[in-house]
Formats: structure tokens, sequence, C-alpha cells
């Protein structure tokens, strides 16, 4: 990411619009596909069931994105395609700097990189 990106302080933003979205246990590569899920939840659910939405975690698995939830008040497979797709996208995302990637086994951990970052090594 270019000098003075400051992906934490861009992180805190998107929480202050969304303020249900737990800290992200995922690289900074990945805050784009957060926010587009959020903004997609706020056109899905009415007002009542987006207040009563809890988003458990953020995070990384096998080197893809993973949003775990609960509350959903029957928008419930509507919300799980949304997360699959987010997952799907996080696939060919670089989860450091959001540049399109590679999901790929590096020393015995997933990870999704760009080409610049897998050559760095740069995966946990």
């Amino acid at each position: 990411m270019p000098g003075g990106h400051d992906p934490d302080g861009e992180y805190e933003a998107l929480r202050a619009l969304y303020p249900w979205l737990p800290h992200p246990a995922c690289g900074p590569g990945w805050h784009g596909l957060v926010e587009k899920v959020c903004e997609s939840l706020v056109l899905l659910l009415p007002p009542q069931q987006l207040r009563e939405l809890a988003v458990l975690e953020i995070g990384e698995a096998a080197g893809r994105l993973r949003i775990r939830f609960q509350g959903a008040g029957g928008f419930e497979a509507q919300i799980r395609a949304l997360l699959r797709e987010a997952e799907q996208a996080s696939c060919r995302i670089c989860q450091q700097c959001g540049a399109p990637g590679q999901r790929a086994r590096r020393g015995g951990w997933w990870a999704t990189l760009c080409d610049e970052h897998a050559r760095q090594g740069i995966w946990l």
C-alpha cells in the first residue's frame, strides 16, 4: 500500500458508519469486502432486523474471508449468500493490500496474496 496509508484508521471510519462491526482479524486488503457486505446488509434488512443482527466475527480461515453472524430474523439464506459471495471474492484479492491475488498454500498456511506480498513472504 502507498506510504501514509492507514488501514486501521480506515476500518475505524467504517466502524463509525456500522458500529455493530467487531474489530477484524483479517488483513486490511479485505476491508473493502467487509464494507460491501455492510452496505448490502443495510439495503437488505429492515431496520429492526439490522438492529438484531450480531456480527460475531470477521476473520480469515484457510486464506478466505470469514464473517460469522447470528440473529438474522428470517433473512439467513440471503445473508449466507452475501457472505458466500464475499468469501469467494476474497480468494482473488490480496488480504494485505487489496490488489488482485491468488489463494495458495504457503509453508503449511493458506493465504491470498498479490505477487508482491507473496514474494515478500507476508501472509500472517
